[in-house]
Order: structure tokens, then C-alpha cells, then sequence
């Protein structure tokens, strides 16, 4: 049950992105979920070392909303799969971001503890390739609990994942 409240929350956040940019219809949203394998044909993947430890996405989904130009790269993981990460960019391109407004990055191990949702306050993300199907790249972040108690430190990060495109309503 825990699995299916993980993705539902991904969806809505990806749905509240779009609502949130003046979506109008025929406005190109693409999407991409896929369970984790390889990223060649069409797969996408996202891991990353949390304070040293490797950690991978078991499920990756990829939204970009061409009206505002703006790309979320999600995965879920965990056991049972509670947790999340998330980067959010403003105008991509095959470039070097500081995480700051504008480029988000999330870390989550609950959905519900305060203590265990981090933001990025510093760190980069960096996209290497950036095609109409596909977005690749690396990222780094020192994150800091929402409630401000506790903090993780990410590293290693890397991500290649498909975009698929799909048509709003």
C-alpha cells in the first residue's frame, strides 16, 4: 500500500507542476515511468550515494513541460518504497546548475516525518546530454531536513533517463 501512496504523491507533485505553469491544451507534457534496468532502450536510472552509501531509484519517472520549459527528473526507492528523490530544472540544456531557486533538489525517506524530507542547499547538477527523447547527467547536494535538525550529504549522483512524450488533454 506504502508503494502505491509513493507514486501517487510523484504523480500529483508532477501533475501540480504542470497545473502550476499555465498548461493549456495541446501543450506537449513528456513523461516517462519505467521500472529500473539498464538505460539503454528507452530505460531510465537514477542513483547516488547518501552519506557514502549507494542508493538506487527502483522506479524513475521523468516529466517535462515544454510551455515553461521546466524538467522533473523523480525516482522512488526504499524498503518498503517510502523514499524520493527529485531534481527540478528550469530551462534545461546541456550545462553545469547550482542548486539554488529555479533548480530544485529533494531527498526523502518518509512521507509523512518532517526530520526525514531534506532540500538541497548547495550542490550542482549537471547535465551532459539533453535530446528530445532523452536527459543525462550527474548531481551532488548538501541537503538539510525540512524542520532544519538533520542533514544528508549526496554524492555520485547520476541519472539517465528517457523522455517520452505524451499529449495534454
Amino acid at each position: 500500500m506504502k508503494i502505491f501512496y509513493v507514486i501517487i504523491t510523484a504523480l500529483f507533485f508532477a501533475a501540480a507542476i504542470v497545473s502550476n505553469t499555465g498548461c493549456k491544451r495541446g501543450t506537449i507534457i513528456e513523461i516517462d515511468t519505467i521500472t529500473n534496468t539498464k538505460p539503454t532502450g528507452g530505460n531510465s536510472e537514477i542513483s547516488w550515494k547518501k552519506n557514502g552509501v549507494s542508493e538506487k531509484a527502483a522506479l524513475v519517472t521523468t516529466v517535462y513541460d515544454t510551455n515553461s520549459n521546466v524538467i522533473q527528473i523523480a525516482g522512488i526507492f526504499g524498503e518498503p518504497a517510502d523514499g524520493a528523490v527529485s531534481i527540478t530544472l528550469n530551462a534545461p540544456q546541456v550545462a553545469d546548475f547550482n542548486i539554488e531557486p529555479g533548480v530544485i533538489f529533494s531527498y526523502n525517506t518518509s512521507t509523512t516525518d518532517a526530520n526525514q524530507q531534506y532540500l538541497g542547499e548547495t550542490g550542482t547538477v549537471k547535465v551532459t546530454s539533453l535530446t528530445a527523447d532523452r536527459i543525462e547527467g550527474t548531481f551532488e547536494a548538501q541537503c538539510k531536513s525540512i524542520n532544519g535538525t538533520g542533514t544528508v550529504t549526496i554524492t555520485e549522483g547520476k541519472f539517465s533517463c528517457k523522455i517520452v512524450p505524451l499529449t495534454a488533454p
